[in-house]
């Protein structure tokens, strides 16, 4: 049998008709022989939405967190009921008390749940990898860790903070993403791409060796960027051309379109029920 990717989004900000929606994100890959889970959305919708679209989560071999933001972590619990076996990828800062901090409102916890979190350090040491750097599944799937921040024009998005006055910016250094590696180029899958949409294709270009870009997908936290950033990144993507693109969750609505009208390349907005099947 000719091996394929399967990729299907089961939480994002938009959804089409029969399915529910939040503002989060989480996405299902088979690659590689393996299934992987990244991230859970904000709560149990990761798990209603999976059932159905046909994805059993009890066959789920790994769940990576791309970071400890709530709408990415918040289905863990929901998960957990369903799978007994997978294994937990995540990088070692995911736990860190995170707030935003808009002017003239109080601070917002935007952190992981105190529940999940301790869910998640209740797990055997046997399923839970905590990654700072690149871990290779297999031959074609690959997690970056800790990306590099090199692009002047990028930053994580937001006003964040590690405290609840905006003394300490959270850097959001546990920010990771993940990709697969085809015959016609890399595929990249995001969460919020806190470390900016061309740091973090540049990094896997630089850790594969591999140059080609086939598709890159997920959250690319562009929402609030500048004319000058979006104008980079739209550069960018027209140098690495790309089959598809697929903006998600905090890409903003308005730059999906940008990007689609701007773009010779194929850009299709995510959603929930959103499916691929690719050749690897």
């Amino acid at each position: 049998m000719e091996p394929k990717i399967e990729l299907v989004i089961l939480v994002d900000n938009y959804a089409k008709e029969g399915l529910s929606v939040e503002h989060g994100f989480s996405i299902w890959i088979t690659a590689g022989g393996e299934t992987l889970l990244l991230d859970t959305g904000q709560s149990d919708l990761v798990v209603q939405n999976a059932e159905l679209l046909g994805c059993d989560l009890a066959q789920v071999d790994a769940l990576i967190l791309s970071h400890g933001h709530y709408d990415h972590s918040g289905g863990v619990a929901a998960f957990l009921q369903k799978n007994h076996q997978a294994r937990f990828f995540y990088h070692p800062e995911v736990f860190r008390k995170r707030y935003s901090l808009h002017p003239g409102k109080p601070a917002k916890s935007n952190g992981m749940s105190e529940h999940n979190a301790q869910l998640i350090r209740s797990l055997p040491a046997s399923r839970c990898v905590v990654n700072s750097g690149v871990y290779q599944f297999n031959r074609q799937v690959g997690l970056t860790g800790a990306i590099p921040r090199v692009h002047p024009l990028e930053d994580v998005g937001g006003p964040f903070f590690l405290d609840k006055t905006g003394n300490q910016a959270d850097n959001i250094e546990d920010d990771q993403a993940l990709w697969i590696q085809t015959d016609r180029g890399l595929i990249i899958i995001t969460g919020c791409c806190h470390a900016g949409v061309i740091n973090t294709v540049n990094y896997v270009r630089q850790v594969t060796g591999e140059q080609k870009i086939r598709a890159v997908i997920g959250g690319f936290h562009l929402h609030a960027a500048s004319d000058e950033r979006l104008e980079e990144t739209i550069k960018a993507f027209r140098e690495w051309q790309p089959e598809f693109i697929v903006p998600c969750h905090c890409t903003g609505k308005a730059v999906s379109e940008k990007l689609r009208s701007e773009l010779g390349c194929h850009v299709e907005p995510g959603y929930v029920g959103w499916k691929k099947t690719l050749r690897l």
